[in-house]
């Protein structure tokens, strides 16, 4: 019976140690699992530390984009302004040119055709990237049959009666 029981023994023993290699095999599944998750997890922070950084820059120019916006529209209306304070001094010049044309026509003896050029003034410099206003007014006892406009003898506008507004 010596001889059963040393088997016995020997039988548990021999499972023992396999349950024991059994649970070292688990821990270290477990522990290679816990690694793994532990990568996963940190390339994700990593992953989401980069897309705040590319949120904040993202805002960051778009906060630099408004600041350029805002003054880029400021200066906008600074020029919208000064062009609009520039068409109201032309208006009262080309009123007061008008009125200097008018008084000069009343002056003429009645009779005979005439024709006033109120603007632009003679001799005045005309700028060449804006357009020019010429105010032109013509009679004549028997009608004026048409009003010709040339630069340097280059017709640019021919007009007639029937073309008044």
């Amino acid at each position: 019976m010596k001889r059963t029981a040393i088997i016995a023994t020997l039988l548990t023993f021999l499972s023992f140690l396999l349950v024991l290699a059994a649970a070292v095999v688990f821990l270290l599944q477990g522990r290679q699992a816990l690694r793994s998750e532990m990568a996963t997890v940190s390339a994700d922070r990593e992953r989401l530390g980069d897309a705040l950084w590319a949120a904040e820059s993202t805002v960051l120019a778009q906060e630099a984009a408004v600041a350029t916006l805002s003054a880029e529209a400021t200066a906008g209306a600074v020029a919208q302004a000064t062009t609009l304070a520039e068409q109201a001094a032309g208006a009262e010049a080309t009123r007061a040119d008008l009125e200097s044309a008018l008084a000069t026509a009343e002056a003429l003896p009645p009779g005979g055709p005439m024709v006033v050029v109120a603007a632009p003034v003679p001799m005045e410099p005309l700028p060449s990237d804006r357009p020019v206003t010429v105010l032109v007014a013509a009679s004549d006892p028997t009608g004026v049959a048409a009003l010709n406009v040339t630069v340097d003898g280059e017709a640019l506008l021919s007009l007639s009666p029937a073309d008044e507004p």
